[in-house]
């Protein structure tokens, strides 16, 4: 009998760090991968990036319609709880034998404490990493706490693991999974990005990706106002705008981006969401990204984008040495973006998390904790 191994995705970033392990999965004949689609990837509003999923041909197995109904915490709170007890009930029809996670979102705090209560073993990947501006970092440990496998990118975050009480038995490193996306290995053409975005990206366009800082709501859009303001100054390139995730503060940041595109649609052209190879695509050309988006830690360097880091949302994660970071101020940002674009742009950094064979190595773990531990729903 196949082993059933259920992933959840609730967010467009999340599924494009899965996607190589997923289909790997959907192509292991001793296993039948169960997908759950949930959080944003069903909503218009975010650029319904279910429609991703549905071009990879990944089957999936249920979907869970609960994204917050409005930018408050009360609503990103409620649509946890709702998000609770519809994964649950998909895991009561599903039976998996074991489920995977990525990251830290409030969505797959969710799916983490169901399994949990169900008794349905946990893999979880990305952990032990430190985002001490977001409160990412405290759902993400929370989730390692509940997890049984961990797959990190770096030896750093085993270590950090191993300091919370994880056995490092328990604990694989993977190096980053994204850096086996297709996307990477197979770039999309020039004129096939310039047709669908509309205009031509080159080395005198910035990616731009800001989300709330929630550790420190009250200094959220006061931040944002100092880049948005630093943007404006700098004359001469084009700023593509990408909307922020769900959390808590998002609506302010979404109009004002909303705003900029209609004053000056040709200077700061805007899409809801990229999608992963749009996304690598841009990133293997832009000048580089600007914001507070873990994108710009994790991937921009294998695309030989620099990074702006702006703030203290990132603050504790490993950097490579194309990332700058600087203060939320409005000259600090300006005398940054100045830097980057003088300096040399090369086809890739190097990246601290590539370590190689991340799906090589993940695999057999599941593998040998699929023989050891059968299904235990009651």
């Amino acid at each position: 009998m196949k082993k059933k191994v259920c992933v959840f995705t609730g967010s467009r970033a999340e599924y494009g760090i899965l996607r190589p392990l997923l289909l790997r999965l959907r192509e292991e004949k001793d296993l039948r991968l169960q997908l759950l689609v949930g959080g944003n990837h069903l909503s218009e509003k975010w650029g319904l990036t279910f429609q991703e999923i549905k071009n990879d041909r990944i089957p999936v197995a249920g979907k869970i319609s609960t994204p917050p109904a409005s930018d408050s915490s009360l609503s990103v709170a409620t649509a946890t709880g709702k998000g609770l007890m519809e994964i649950s009930r998909h895991f009561q029809r599903l039976r998996p034998h074991l489920l995977v996670l990525l990251g830290d979102r409030f969505e797959v705090l969710a799916a983490a404490t169901a399994a949990t209560l169900m008794r349905i073993p946990v893999a979880h990947l990305h952990g032990g990493e430190t985002t001490l501006g977001a409160f990412d970092e405290r759902i993400r440990n929370a989730i390692s706490q509940l997890a049984d496998l961990h797959f990190v990118s770096h030896p750093l975050y085993r270590d950090n693991l191993i300091r919370m009480g994880i056995p490092s038995r328990h604990i694989t490193v993977t190096g980053a999974l994204f850096l086996e996306n297709p996307s990477l290995r197979s770039p999309m053409p020039d004129a096939v990005l310039n047709r669908r975005l509309g205009f031509t990206v080159d080395s005198r366009t910035f990616l731009v990706a800001w989300h709330p800082e929630t550790m420190m709501p009250q200094a959220t859009y006061q931040n944002f106002r100092e880049l948005v303001a630093a943007m404006k100054q700098s004359t001469g390139y084009r700023f593509l705008l990408t909307f922020p995730n769900a959390d808590p503060g998002h609506e302010l940041i979404r109009k004002e981006f909303e705003r900029l595109y209609r004053e000056n649609p040709r200077r700061f052209p805007l899409v809801a969401s990229l999608g992963t190879d749009l996304f690598h695509a841009c990133l293997a050309r832009v000048r580089g990204i600007i914001g507070n988006s873990s994108s710009g830690i994790l991937e921009a360097p294998s695309f030989g984008a620099h990074t702006v880091n702006i703030g203290t949302r990132q603050k504790g994660r490993l950097m490579g040495s194309s990332i700058l970071s600087c203060e939320p101020n409005r000259k600090k940002i300006l005398g940054a973006i100045r830097k980057v674009s003088l300096a040399r742009r090369p086809r890739s950094f190097k990246n601290p998390l590539a370590r190689g064979g991340a799906v090589k190595k993940i695999i057999p773990v599941l593998h040998f904790r699929l023989r050891k531990s059968p299904n235990d729903i009651q």
